[in-house]
This record gives structure tokens, sequence and C-alpha cells, in this order.
């Protein structure tokens, strides 16, 4: 598949682009700094697949999955901040996002795209509050942007756009000397689900009036992974294309044992 990769210099954006090449996938990178791309990468993804923009010129990134007939999207720019919203951050989002729509309203089919979001955005499990569609970010108020990304997402139309929100928790790089390999080769441990953490528990639960709130923060520090477990998790969805079972979901995911 050919996916236009936005934020390839970046922390997530480095792993997303080391993890779509192991899996056979042809990255077209889209960023601000070529000159920021390490020798070996320039070595593996050809000049004319480099493209310099801005990741808020909508207009620029359609023209550049246009031109060179991308299949599907991957945005790792842009970063929310913890406590307070962005200009940024939305602002980048919503330029990918009506970018790959528009190529998706020109073709007659939705582009596969894949965003960044945050584990708030998922929701806890209906059995832990009673009802379904109650978000994390209920009980932990961190990446407001992420709330609005997710609108935005849920009001392009589905045969525009087949999008994929994954929301991790903290992330950090993996200690293997072949991290990639390593993520690649033991992805059956990483286990997703759609739109609510996996194996959530319901620990502290049922204490009163301050249940829910434990129950939340006594699981979140159970979704922690490393950046090429997150990447693993989107290259390996688009080995799937438009039949995947996270088309229009957001995306929880942890390490099993």
């Amino acid at each position: 598949m050919k996916v236009l990769l936005l934020g390839s210099t970046g922390n997530v954006g480095a792993r997303l682009l080391t993890s779509l090449l192991a899996h056979n996938h042809a990255p077209v990178l889209y960023l601000r700094s070529p000159s920021k791309l390490p020798q070996t990468i320039l070595t593996s993804v050809p000049s004319s697949s480099i493209i310099t923009g801005s990741a808020t010129d909508s207009s620029a990134i359609a023209a550049a999955i246009r031109e060179h007939n991308c299949d599907a999207v991957v945005s790792a720019a842009g970063l929310a901040k913890m406590f307070s919203k962005t200009k940024e951050f939305p602002a980048i989002f919503r330029a990918v996002v009506t970018a790959a729509a528009t190529i998706g309203k020109e073709r007659g089919q939705p582009v596969r795209c894949w965003m960044l979001g945050g584990f708030a955005a998922l929701d806890v499990p209906e059995g832990i509050v009673g009802k379904k569609g109650v978000r994390i970010m209920s009980y932990l108020p961190l990446f407001p942007d992420h709330t609005e990304n997710h609108a935005l997402l849920e009001s392009i139309p589905k045969n525009e756009l087949a999008w994929s929100m994954l929301c991790a928790n903290q992330m950090g790089p993996s200690k293997e000397a072949d991290a990639t390999a390593e993520a690649k080769a033991n992805s059956r441990k990483v286990v997703a689900t759609a739109d609510v953490p996996p194996d959530w528990t319901g620990t502290f639960s049922w204490v009163p009036i301050l249940g829910r709130y434990m129950n939340v923060l006594s699981n979140a520090g159970r979704y922690m992974t490393t950046l090429e477990q997150a990447a693993e998790v989107v290259s390996r969805d688009l080995d799937s294309g438009l039949e995947s079972e996270f088309v229009n979901r957001r995306v929880g995911f942890k390490v099993s044992a």
C-alpha cells in the first residue's frame, strides 16, 4: 500500500516510517524539513517520494495524495498539550483530514487514514459506568485537543474517509537493538480493540462515590507501551486496507502477557 506519512522525523513518525517499510508498504514522506531525515532512510525511500510542505496546508497535502496516488494517509505531525488546548495540533489534524476526505470524494471511495489521538479519548467500558459513550477524559481530563479532533472525524462522510484514531497511553522508546523487528515479530502480543481499552478491569469500581475515578486511575497505568508497538498497530492494520475492523473507530491497545 502506498502511504502518505506526515511527521516522519518525530518520535512516533520515525518509528512509523521504519514499521511501514518492514510491512512492505511504500511510504511517501510529506514533511517540513527533509534535511532532518537520517541517511539510512534516504537510501530506503526514493527522492521522488519525499515532499516538502506545511502540515497545515490542506491543498498541498491533497495534491501530494493525488499526484502520488496514495492509498492511505498516516499523520504523526503535531503535538497535543496535556492540560490545555493548542492551536497548531487541531489545525494540522483538520488540514490532513480535510485533504484525505477531498481525495476520497474525488475518487468516489474513502481514503484510509490513521490519525493520532490519546488514551483519554477512549470510552470507559459500559460495564463500569452503566452506559455507553462515557469518555475516560470525564475522569482523567487530559489532552483536550483530542475531543475536538474526534468530533471532526465523526463529522466527515464515511464514503470520503475511512479513519482510525490511535489512542495510546504514555509511549517510550524500546530498549531492543532492532525494536521494529522485535515489535513485528511479537505483534500478536499487541492487543487492539475499538473505542475502549482492551482487558479493562473492574478494580475499585464498587467503591461508593469515588469508585469510578479510582477505577480509571488504577487501570491507566496498565497501558504503557513503546513507540515501536504503537507503530506496529498502525502498519499491521494497513495490511487490511478498507476491510479493517478499525475503520471509523478509536483504537486502544496494550501488550498482553
